[in-house]
């Protein structure tokens, strides 16, 4: 073998020996490297938003606390009577009286979660009658948006009747904490 045969035995072997090193060496380790600095992206972005999330989490308890104390009776008596006592007491402030005030129905607050007990809240649906003047009936309105209850009007119907009076019939819901529908009325 001469010199130049030699030679290039040598780079030959090389050039084989550093496709080796690197096919199963370099390479595999470079890959796993690019891999593993993905899934760092993926894990740190995760904790990113866990870290968010648990940020929140005073201020959702917090919140959630309020509400719950909102919820609870005024006067210690039973969540209905105590909400049906509110009800007369900003119709007085109205400036009427009620002809009728009574508890419909309790269920859960989110329909769908019947029975699965994953809702903490419920709603309770009351129906008011009363003949008043239209703007005794929006004072009554006013206040009972201002109320620290959470209570929404689901449905108002108006009759005129003699004068300026108006016989009218609200349903109105209230919020009230889950267990109340376990509970006898």
């Amino acid at each position: 073998m001469n010199a130049r045969e030699r030679t290039l035995a040598i780079t030959t072997g090389a050039v084989v020996g550093l496709a080796l090193i690197w096919t199963q060496g370099l390479d595999p380790a470079w890959s796993r490297w690019q891999e593993l600095d993905e899934q760092i992206n993926v894990l740190e972005q995760a904790v990113q938003r866990d870290e968010e999330l648990v940020g929140q989490l005073a201020k959702i308890r917090t919140d959630r606390f309020a509400l719950e104390q909102s919820i609870q009776p005024l006067d210690g008596a039973g969540l209905i009577p105590s909400f049906i006592a509110h009800v007369r007491q900003l119709s007085h402030e109205a400036g009427f009286e009620p002809s009728s005030l009574r508890y419909v129905s309790a269920r859960p607050l989110d329909e769908e979660q019947k029975g699965t007990g994953s809702s903490p809240f419920a709603e309770l649906r009351f129906e008011l009658r009363a003949k008043t003047e239209a703007k005794k009936l929006e004072e009554f309105h006013l206040l009972l948006v201002a109320s620290p209850r959470h209570v929404r009007v689901v449905s108002l119907t108006l009759s005129p009747q003699k004068g300026n009076e108006l016989d009218c019939s609200l349903s109105l819901a209230t919020l009230a904490p889950s267990d109340v529908l376990e509970q006898p009325k």
